[in-house]
């Protein structure tokens, strides 16, 4: 769905001849790939840089469309739903024909792939429905674009709490059937709700004959929560009898199947011509630094410029970090209240998230904000790369790409910190944390060794000042597992309370430098006009761009 191309394009000479021509130029662009293969595409600026330097004039470096957001998030809770079931009835967990889809989602390795999931696909919809909020603004039968719009945010919202707190109290799962059956009928209903309004409002989608359908059969799969009581005649019939037919089960399965085919016609009716990207953008009015911005083109396309939203990368680092830190923090105040942990000391990051509700806030909490730092550290790269003066080379683009690869691994290895408890598979669990800590070590330390190299270019003693300190605290922070453990074990003085108390400091400590480096890092950049051209937008290529 990622799709490149060489800032000085193919050979077009003849490319505007005639409709023709245009389109097999259109074509083979895409499989024009020169080693030096950076911009995808760029947009008609509404004031753009006239420098003609990429990092001064706004470009889209990389997107994933409309179609393409609906199509990899149907694919991967697909993937997950198969992979679920396959495995729950292997372990002997689950009957064939057909457990609910929750009832795969309780043992491993199901349990930990929908927490995971779930998550990344709900982030994937929410992009969808910002698309198509903007894209209903337009549309004369839509009254309350906005309304409609937070409705749906609001049923996803709640879709990604169903893949946090499974159904089951068994230790595998430690959820609460309750909570996730009211947050997932919510979603059911609301996102129905957002189905149904935009299939008869959206001309497009009211004359399709699989959005009408899919809308149709998801409306009437809601009938499976209505009391029996209310329908006895059908009640005797043997289809509806749950212990010979698991009639929810399959209505539970049809309802979810035609919720990701209506969302992926939808998506290639009415949003296929926005994309979510990385750019560089610049702004409108270059005395406002948080005002309007806007995205430069090439001449290959005639499409005016539309971005709706644009996050810098220091924004992305901010809110991954209020995520990681209102986690660490609701977690704690959960631990202290419920007894998981002692009142008056500081616990270990871990002994939080093991237990009710502060394993579900956990789960929730880092899968969505390591989904925001992998953006951080995607902008991150294209900062090293593109706003540079003279352009990096490829030495330099390599060590870019290798601390890009470092802070993905870092923050995939702390989402899964989150995910797998320690109570639920310990070595896992540790695994985990020790790819998000030592990841993180490595790439403190390559910053700071990449900020030397390049000492004449500009802010690098900065960057070599603020990568050097964070490694250096993170890696005395790392002492907690050895000689100080020990020190403090074996002094008469030290209770095992107050030596878990700074076993914890420790770790705590460790944790919040690493996302200190995150933000400062991102910070930083953006105070010298860089990140702050930098990073994630929402955008419109209109007909010619897709």
């Amino acid at each position: 769905f990622f799709f490149w191309r060489d800032s000085t394009g193919c050979d077009r000479t003849d490319r505007a001849r005639n409709t023709r021509t245009k389109v097999v130029a259109f074509i083979l662009s895409w499989y024009c790939h020169p080693p030096d293969s950076t911009i995808m595409y760029s947009l008609p600026s509404i004031a753009m840089g006239k420098s003609g330097n990429p990092a001064e004039d706004g470009t889209v470096y990389a997107s994933l469309s409309g179609p393409g957001i609906a199509y990899t998030a149907s694919l991967c809770m697909v993937g997950l739903i198969a992979t679920s079931y396959l495995t729950c009835v292997h372990q002997d967990n689950c009957p064939k024909f057909l457990p609910t889809i929750s009832d795969t989602w309780v043992h491993s390795p199901g349990n930990y792939l929908s927490r995971w999931i779930v998550s990344f696909v709900c982030l994937l919809f929410q992009f969808g429905i910002g698309m198509g909020y903007y894209k209903a603004t337009s549309l004369p039968k839509v009254s309350h674009p906005l309304a409609l719009s937070v409705t749906a945010a609001t049923g996803v919202f709640c879709l990604s709490w169903v893949g946090a707190i499974c159904d089951s109290s068994v230790p595998s799962c430690r959820g609460n059937n309750d909570v996730h059956t009211t947050f997932a009928i919510t979603f059911f209903i609301l996102f129905n709700f957002y189905m149904v309004v935009m299939t008869l409002k959206t001309p497009s989608m009211a004359k399709s004959c699989g959005s009408v359908v899919a809308a149709l059969v998801s409306t009437l799969a809601k009938l499976r929560w209505v009391p029996q009581q209310h329908f006895p005649h059908c009640m005797h019939h043997h289809i509806f009898r749950t212990e010979s037919f698991p009639f929810v089960a399959v209505v539970e399965w049809v309802d979810v199947a035609a919720i990701m085919v209506w969302f992926c016609i939808y998506a290639s009716k009415e949003i296929s011509t926005q994309r979510l990207a990385f750019v560089s953008a610049v702004l409108s009015d270059p005395t406002r630094k948080n005002g309007p911005v806007s995205v430069r083109n090439t001449k290959f396309f005639s499409a005016t410029d539309n971005v709706h939203m644009f996050f810098d990368a220091s924004v992305i680092a901010i809110a991954a970090t209020v995520v990681y830190v209102g986690t660490m923090l609701t977690t704690w105040s959960a631990a202290v209240k419920h007894g998981v942990v002692p009142a008056g000391t500081l616990p270990n990051v871990s002994d939080m998230w093991w237990s009710p509700p502060g394993n579900w806030i956990s789960r929730w909490g880092l899968a969505l904000g390591s989904s925001l730092l992998v953006m951080q550290n995607v902008s991150l790269y294209f900062i090293g790369t593109k706003a540079t003066t003279p352009p990096a080379g490829s030495g330099e683009k390599f060590l870019e790409g290798a601390l890009a690869l470092l802070g993905v691994l870092g923050a995939l290895g702390l989402s899964v910190v989150g995910i797998v408890d320690e109570k639920e598979d310990a070595a896992v669990h540790d695994i985990a944390a020790a790819v998000f800590f030592i990841g993180y070590d490595v790439y403190m330390l390559l910053y700071s060794v990449n900020a030397l190299a390049r000492l004449t270019r500009p802010n690098a003693h900065s960057r070599f000042f603020v990568g050097t300190i964070c490694f250096v605290v993170s890696v005395v922070s790392k002492l907690r597992f050895s000689f100080v453990q020990q020190a403090l074990h074996d002094h008469p003085m030290v209770t095992h309370v107050c030596e878990d108390s700074y076993f914890a400091l420790y770790e705590w400590c460790d944790l919040l430098t690493c996302l200190i480096f995150v933000n400062a890092t991102a910070v930083y950049n953006a105070a010298h006009g860089t990140a702050r051209r930098f990073g994630v937008a929402l955008i419109d290529v209109g007909e010619m761009g897709h």
